[in-house]
């Protein structure tokens, strides 16, 4: 059992430290003043839901594993056996890590934008500012790309195909919401938003991404 609730603690760290910016996020939405998505919202109002229903998807994948982490009597988190060559053991190592940089990636971009990161349908804030800082700094939509990270670890982790569903999910929305999104903020924030988008890459850095 110690191995299972390491792996647990290591799981459920991040989603405490997650919910406390969550939700001083979600009470700042409902407090200020704001721009509505400016005729934007039927171009991406479906792909916006396919991103929430893959985004449900992982926070019900993470709490049921880490649920059944703790109820298991089984004493081997880590499996034995293969895939190919590799150990499938392995295979959770991975996934772990890559859940950690997605947990961590999530946290620094509620963190780096607070107010201003808005919920697509939200529209932004009366006095909207660019964010540039953190994770913005390396890539325009760093919460999107949190969301994949963290879906694909628990995949790893937990041996399950179910949060790749929701990864799919995900990758089919992310890029006409932001685009929407992006619409929206180059309407309010002019030549400033689009310079951003000149030096930093939509969902990868500018060195490797040809997204503009």
């Amino acid at each position: 059992m110690i191995i299972n609730y390491f792996a647990a603690a290591i799981l459920v760290t991040p989603l405490i430290s997650m919910a406390f910016p969550a939700i001083d996020y979600w009470r700042s939405c409902k407090n200020e003043t704001k721009v509505g998505p400016q005729g934007e919202k039927a171009d991406y109002n479906y792909f916006f839901y396919l991103l929430v229903i893959g985004v449900f998807g992982m926070w019900g994948t993470w709490i049921f594993g880490i649920i059944l982490l703790f109820a298991t009597h089984d004493t081997s988190f880590i499996k034995h056996g293969s895939v190919g060559s590799a150990p499938v053991g392995l295979f959770q190592v991975i996934g772990l890590i890559i859940f950690s940089a997605g947990a961590v990636t999530y946290n620094l971009t509620i963190v780096a934008a607070g107010k201003y990161l808005r919920p697509a349908p939200a529209g932004t804030l009366d006095k909207h500012i660019l964010i540039d800082k953190g994770p913005f700094a390396l890539i325009r939509h760093p919460l999107y790309i949190a969301y994949l990270l963290i879906n694909v670890g628990l995949s790893l982790t937990f041996l399950y195909v179910i949060p790749l569903f929701s990864a799919v999910l995900i990758v089919l929305g992310i890029y006409p919401t932001a685009r929407a999104e992006e619409a929206v903020l180059v309407k309010q924030l002019g030549d400033k938003y689009i310079r951003y988008q000149q030096h930093v890459g939509m969902f990868f850095p500018r060195s490797i991404s040809k997204s503009k």
